[in-house]
């Protein structure tokens, strides 16, 4: 059974409730139970929402989704939404029945690495900016009164290919790594300072991915919004119709961005910062309410918009009056194969 009371090194204190860990023997452990139930039906209800979809269409357009090499971006995007949605659902589950009850290890380690298919959701979908925006840009020489800015993207497959790769393996061997360290230790010591500084370093790697992210999905998806509303004025578009297919689908682009870098962001400059410092200040009872509520309730109802807007942007192609880029990207992101990286 995992030890609730615990005093070293002045690290270690009365916790009201790690209930990521256990909530057997809480304080208020009813409170949490319905946290945790909460978020295991809204994680359960964006698994099979996305799986369900994401089956019906390939079986619509006589897709085989077993056959991974021939995935498009947009398939390694549900793909690991889902995979996400399955680990949060799955620990939510373990820790409502106190699954694993014994096994610190796992119970550690699981929820700490169960964060990283959002990271690789992220990098999957700059890198398919990275390879839409050159056709937008391209466009853009076509206005003689086009002021071009410096925009840093890839030069060519090769690079994309490098910095894709780079990012997916050091994301995931330093959350892994520092999470099995922070386990190892808190299961033969404790709540020590060995173990707090375990843990600040996995933290430090989340809060660096999810800033990184974060402008990376500011700075990169304004510019997508930006060419995209520049290049359709070179398009002749003379109905009502393709003009309001153009402004919904520039507010789901909009809509993305934005809860994508609100999640990183949210997660980044309050969610992690405060955990740690009220941690080491010893005022965990807060700590477990606050992050319980924002793990559990917030995240999903976010991540809930974002498989909205992943569902939405795939069924533009299904439009045939919508505007030539808009259906440019909607398209892209559904035909162009992602086994080159």
């Amino acid at each position: 059974m995992i030890q609730m009371n615990v005093t070293t090194n002045g690290i270690n204190h009365h916790r009201q409730c790690p209930w990521a860990l256990t909530i057997e023997n809480c304080n208020g452990v009813q409170m949490f139970r319905t946290f945790l139930i909460i978020g295991a039906i809204l994680y359960l209800m964006l698994t099979l929402i996305l799986l369900t979809y994401y089956i019906y269409n390939s079986i619509k357009q006589n897709e085989k989704f077993y056959k991974i090499i021939s995935w498009t971006s947009l398939n390694y995007m549900k793909f690991w939404s889902i995979i996400y949605f399955s680990m949060r659902c799955f620990h939510c589950i373990t820790i409502i029945f106190n699954l694993f009850g014994d096994n610190i290890i796992f119970r550690d380690t699981f929820f700490l690495i169960s964060w990283i298919p959002g990271h690789l959701l992220v990098y999957i979908h700059i890198v398919s900016i990275f390879r839409i925006l050159p056709s937008l840009l391209f466009n853009q020489f076509t206005e003689t009164t086009s002021r071009m800015k410096t925009i840093w993207i890839p030069k060519g497959e090769k690079q994309i290919t490098i910095i894709f790769w780079a990012f997916c393996i050091i994301t995931v061997l330093s959350l892994t790594t520092t999470s099995f360290i922070a386990a190892f230790i808190r299961r033969s010591e404790g709540f020590t300072k060995k173990w707090f500084f375990a843990f600040s370093t996995h933290v430090f790697f989340q809060w660096l991915y999810c800033l990184i992210n974060g402008f990376l999905f500011l700075y990169y998806g304004r510019i997508l919004v930006k060419q995209t509303k520049k290049s359709i004025k070179l398009t002749d578009i003379n109905n009502d119709k393709g003009r309001e297919n153009f402004r919904v689908f520039i507010r789901k682009m909009k809509m993305y961005n934005f809860v994508c870098s609100a999640i990183c962001f949210f997660t980044a400059i309050i969610v992690l910062p405060s955990t740690t410092l009220l941690m080491y200040l010893g005022l965990d009872n807060l700590i477990d309410i606050m992050f319980c509520i924002a793990v559990n309730i917030i995240f999903p109802i976010l991540f809930g918009m974002l498989s909205y807007s992943i569902i939405t942007s795939e069924t533009q192609k299904n439009n045939t009056d919508e505007p030539s880029f808009t259906h440019q990207y909607s398209t892209y992101m559904q035909t162009n194969s992602f086994s080159n990286v």
